[in-house]
């Protein structure tokens, strides 16, 4: 495995989970933003492949990864349920509380139009648990050719999916298209493993580190100023846009230390924002202020993120970090 992280990765991350803030606070003027999450599958599925394939080829069982890989992402996600679930009994009222215990354990059972109703982004981490999933039991075999028809089948199906139905690549946290949350995935995740395959952190595209870390949010300001966009264009930019900013942040050799600290706070923030910024507008605070509650709260549990890991570390398998 490679323990060397990748600081511009880091950053992208970061700036990945801001948008996702964003999005949920302002969905209608930021409606791209949803493309965030198409990103961290990416970046998931790049890190994956960098740090784990060696193992996967040295023994390591889809079982074991699959655990050490809940072990790490669950308690974070855990905490980001019990902020939220006041929240949930208020709107629900206590006779669905085992409705947020199965979702507090990662699991989809849907109630009021939504797959995880305890803590939304929870859909995204089922999905990114099913990828690691398929990427230890085979996907890890497969050729770089392999893996771009993999790439480009699930595109298809994505695409067939947003033409018939959905009109848009946003699907997989709702009941009515919760299975395209696999070709959506599978798409991105695999997309980031095949980059990895093809470049081994030196990507041969001169994509500057800044415009890297600066094309989802000019993405997606690009949007807010015509309107909006269409799905083919973002699936576009799933597909190259991705790469692109995956290419620059790789080729970060500073990262400025507010961006360090944003990357640092990245998947707390993804797990615990909703609730933090509920609480703020609930006490009427505004949304400026809901950003800031999430910032602060993200960093609270980020602080005691190191402890959970070394609590955890005793059921992992010795030969994987977490």
């Amino acid at each position: 495995m490679t323990g060397q992280r990748l600081a511009g990765l880091d950053a992208l991350r970061g700036i990945a989970a801001m948008c996702v803030v964003l999005f949920h606070l302002w969905p209608q003027q930021m409606a791209n933003a949803y493309l965030a999450v198409d990103l961290f599958f990416m970046l998931s599925g790049y890190v994956m492949a960098r740090n784990f394939e060696p193992a996967f080829a040295a023994g390591l069982t889809p079982g074991q990864f699959l655990r050490a890989r809940y072990l790490r992402l669950w308690p974070i996600m855990a905490i980001g349920g019990l902020l939220h679930l006041p929240i949930f009994l208020d709107q629900n009222g206590p006779a669905l509380l085992p409705v947020a215990a199965v979702n507090l354990l990662l699991l989809p059972l849907p109630l009021r139009g939504l797959v995880f109703p305890l803590n939304g982004p929870s859909w995204s981490i089922f999905f990114e648990l099913l990828a690691n999933a398929l990427h230890a039991a085979g996907l890890w075999r497969l050729s770089a050719a392999r893996l771009g028809v993999m790439v480009a089948a699930m595109a298809a199906v994505l695409a067939l999916v947003a033409a018939l139905s959905q009109h848009s690549l946003e699907v997989g946290m709702r009941p009515e298209a919760f299975w395209a949350g696999v070709p959506r995935v599978l798409m991105s995740y695999c997309g980031g493993m095949l980059l990895w395959r093809l470049w081994r952190d030196s990507p041969p595209i001169a994509v500057p580190g800044w415009a890297g870390l600066a094309l989802l949010p000019l993405y997606v300001g690009v949007n807010i100023l015509q309107g909006g966009s269409r799905w083919p264009v973002d699936l576009m930019f799933v597909t190259i846009g991705g790469a692109l900013a995956v290419a620059g942040a790789l080729r970060m050799t500073a990262v400025p230390r507010w961006l360090v600290w944003l990357g640092s706070i990245s998947f707390p923030l993804y797990a615990v924002h909703g609730a933090a910024a509920a609480a703020a507008l609930a006490l009427g605070l505004g949304k400026i202020m809901a950003i800031a509650a999430a910032l602060a709260a993200a960093s609270a549990v980020a602080a005691i993120e190191p402890g959970l890991r070394r609590a955890f570390a005793a059921y992992r398998p010795r030969a994987i970090s977490l």
